[in-house]
């Protein structure tokens, strides 16, 4: 059997296991299975790992940038993000090796292709809602594309940041892409949204919401009555979650390469 899991805090909202296993079925993998783990502390990691018996996992809110304490290496994009989602296990004697990975950049970076056509030829200016883990991974792609961006935060500004009250109706006329990588509006506190001026948005502004429970979040709905184009994180996380997959049935060839050699 072959065990991998979502580790974060809460996790009724996930919709993660169902996406396995499908994902699992369609590549004929009878033996692995997918399981929540629910934890308000990574600080024993290694030891959730070994009572779990897993052999990869997936890392989500509030832990993808504090987690990186807890691992032994991180791959090259995870580095440079500096947050991680997917952390493969590997055997090392009597211990047990962590490597961590950024599969949201992978997610975001498909669905910002769909994204981008709808703005034709019109220059994109986006706002960043957020400056957690999530919001590492849509700056990295966003800057790979040359999109100009700001960072939105509820906490004391710093460079390249402003904070909820600053967003004026002249701000608003300047960006054309807003994109919510905070909680507020998931499941169940679906009647949360961020607090910017919706009374500022028109037809010529995307909205993309990471949030993908519920469907179409009050984020969303406030966007769509304005006339906005919008796009819900649905196809991120299935993309993050299909490269996640191939991170770690990779290794595993290389596990059973590597013994069956010996």
């Amino acid at each position: 059997m072959s065990l991998y899991g979502l580790i974060g805090f809460p996790l009724q909202h996930t919709y993660s296991p169902a996406l396995f296993r499908e994902i699992f079925e369609r590549n004929k993998k009878v033996a692995y299975r997918y399981e929540v783990i629910e934890t308000p502390s990574i600080d024993h990691l290694k030891e959730i790992v070994v009572a779990h018996r897993l052999k990869g996992f997936n890392v989500t809110y509030p832990f993808k940038t504090a987690i990186i304490a807890q691992l032994d290496a991180l791959d090259e994009t995870a580095e440079m993000v500096g947050a991680v989602n997917t952390v493969c296990v590997m055997n090392e004697g009597d211990s047990i090796f962590l490597k961590g990975y950024n599969t949201d950049t992978n997610g975001f970076e498909k669905l910002f292709r769909q994204v981008k056509k709808t703005f034709k030829e019109n220059e994109i200016r986006a706002l960043i809602l957020g400056t957690g883990g999530a919001s590492r991974a849509v700056q990295h792609v966003l800057q790979k594309h040359d999109i100009e961006f700001c960072l939105v935060s509820r906490k004391p500004p710093k460079q390249h940041q402003i904070q909820y009250e600053m967003l004026s109706e002249y701000v608003m006329k300047k960006i054309n892409l807003i994109i919510n990588t905070t909680p507020l509006g998931m499941h169940p506190n679906a009647d949360e949204f961020p607090p910017i001026p919706y009374e500022y948005l028109t037809k010529e502004h995307c909205l993309i919401d990471l949030i993908y429970n519920p469907e179409t979040t009050e984020f969303l709905k406030r966007g769509i009555e304005k006339g906005c184009a919008t796009f819900n994180g649905m196809e991120m996380l299935r993309q993050q979650a299909e490269a996640a997959y191939l991170i770690w049935t990779e290794k595993e060839s290389k596990r059973r390469f590597h013994f069956s050699f010996w």
